[in-house]
């Protein structure tokens, strides 16, 4: 279950669907520990999972800011002086 989770992550990520894809990456993290605690697989497994999850995370965010980038100049001046997150 957890491989599946993670390959359906990738299709959803490699399809710019990047909500779809955290769901998946947050499903196959969440498994990936559960191994790990059961002693059925090592760390690296979990470590795995949560850099996908972590990719998936900033892919989804990326999409916000390059939409400020392209189309909205007073938004991208604001959060370059004051950090805040865009809304």
């Amino acid at each position: 279950q957890a491989e599946a989770c993670h390959n359906l992550g990738v299709i959803y990520n490699r399809s710019a669907r990047f909500d779809k894809a955290v769901e998946c990456f947050e499903q196959n993290f969440r498994l990936c520990r559960k191994l790990v605690k059961e002693g059925g697989a090592k760390t690296v497994v979990v470590d795995k999972a949560r850099m996908h999850l972590g990719m998936a995370k900033g892919n989804m965010r990326l999409g916000k800011y390059m939409h400020v980038i392209y189309s909205d100049l007073a938004s991208l001046l604001y959060w370059k002086n004051s950090r805040q997150d865009i809304q």
